[in-house]
């Protein structure tokens, strides 16, 4: 049965790839952004543009605007596609019955913060790394790590971490509290999205991260660049028993080390991510989101994908710079862009225009590029504390 789709972030390329393969089922899609210099806006694959309020702006305004569209244009499935999520959480009991797909406020924000999520993994006997609240400059130069990270309870994207190797210099740079203190990890890191319903997984993708610094014996592209899945039987593991312990309904997708035998996980993102990209080329994913599937669905081992683009002007560097500029090429080539498709093509030309509007947000906001961009959109309980 065709349904009528509503999904907010259109500015994020993954949704762009996302609604793409809804459309190519036959579903309507309705994208609700804050703007129209967005990926979405001018692809084939969206039925209507809605602009909508800012839901860190506008909280009321957002869930009024968003219930009103569901009731106007019929829909049947609302996926909020960024840290709009914890906005809709909080308002879920104001929605139909099973359309907005979202877990009860309480669930999805220890997902969100850094230090309650810490607390929930090891309360659901799995390993995090250990992890500190600190609240004043004399802690954090007290903490009993020699190398560790400083971020904030709200962040995303590795966005305002910090790696400490000098606990006196860094208590300059921290200018509010408090911060979590993290120890650093080794090992191989992997990132995982998986789509839930109730507990139950419908979809899973394992791709690992190498954004640090590239490997000279591997293929896999950049942080957040390119893409590569990896069937890992542990992880996948840990991700099922977690969302069965917790019931969970939503995207869902952790950071997570590898070590020996041992793996940590790190952060939670209780929204869609860049894995969802591993996921589109399959015709039952639309099925993995409205629960209609009787087993998961899995990307095909070595499936690959990536950000062309940002790969060429910024991947790039780091290869040479690393000494793996050959495998970088190796990627470039074999993956396929998830931007560009010859039967869709304005999105791919219209990224030189949401790059000019990106550097206006950076201006507006007075933030990095990373964080301007989705500024209007992030969940922040309180303001973040700046690093």
């Amino acid at each position: 049965m065709l349904k009528t789709i509503l999904i907010t972030n259109g500015r994020f390329p993954a949704t762009l790839d996302l609604i793409r393969s809804f459309a190519d089922e036959g579903h309507k899609v309705i994208v609700a952004e804050t703007n129209n210099f967005h990926y979405c806006y001018s692809s084939k694959a969206t039925y209507k543009n809605i602009t909508i309020p800012s839901p860190r702006d506008n909280e009321k305004g957002y869930i009024e605007t968003i219930l009103q569209i569901i009731e106007t244009e019929k829909v049947d499935f609302f996926l909020p596609a960024w840290e709009d999520v914890l906005v809709v959480s909080k308002h879920l009991n104001k929605f139909p019955d099973d359309v907005a797909f979202t877990s009860d406020y309480k669930l999805v924000h220890a997902l969100h913060n850094k230090w309650e999520f810490a607390h929930l993994i090891e309360s659901l006997g799995f390993h995090s790394p250990k992890t500190i609240l600190v609240k004043s400059k004399e802690e954090l130069q007290s903490v009993p790590f020699e190398n560790f990270y400083v971020k904030c309870n709200y962040s995303r994207g590795s966005e305002g971490a910090i790696f400490i190797r000098d606990k006196k210099r860094v208590a300059k740079n921290v200018k509010k509290y408090p911060v979590i203190v993290q120890e650093k990890l080794e090992g191989e890191q992997y990132c995982t999205y998986t789509v839930c319903h109730k507990g139950k997984i419908t979809a899973h993708a394992t791709y690992p991260l190498h954004y640090q610094k590239y490997n000279a014996n591997k293929t896999r592209g950049n942080y957040c660049l390119s893409f590569e899945e990896v069937h890992h039987q542990k992880i996948y593991t840990f991700v099922k028993e977690f969302a069965e312990k917790t019931g969970y309904t939503g995207s869902l997708a952790f950071d997570i080390f590898e070590e020996g035998e041992q793996i940590t996980i790190l952060e939670c993102n209780p929204r869609l991510t860049s894995g969802i990209t591993l996921l589109t080329p399959h015709k039952e994913l639309a099925a993995a989101f409205f629960n209609e599937l009787e087993t998961p669905l899995f990307p095909k081992e070595g499936e690959q994908r990536q950000f062309l683009m940002p790969s060429i002007f910024f991947a790039s560097k780091t290869a040479i710079k690393n000494g793996s500029f050959f495998p970088f090429l190796k990627t470039l080539f074999k993956s396929k862009d998830i931007i560009f498709r010859k039967n869709d093509i304005k999105p791919f030309f219209f990224q030189p225009v949401i790059g000019i509007y990106n550097i206006y947000l950076k201006l507006k906001y007075r933030k990095s590029m990373i964080s301007s961009y989705s500024h209007d959109l992030d969940y922040e309980e309180e303001e973040k504390e700046t690093l």
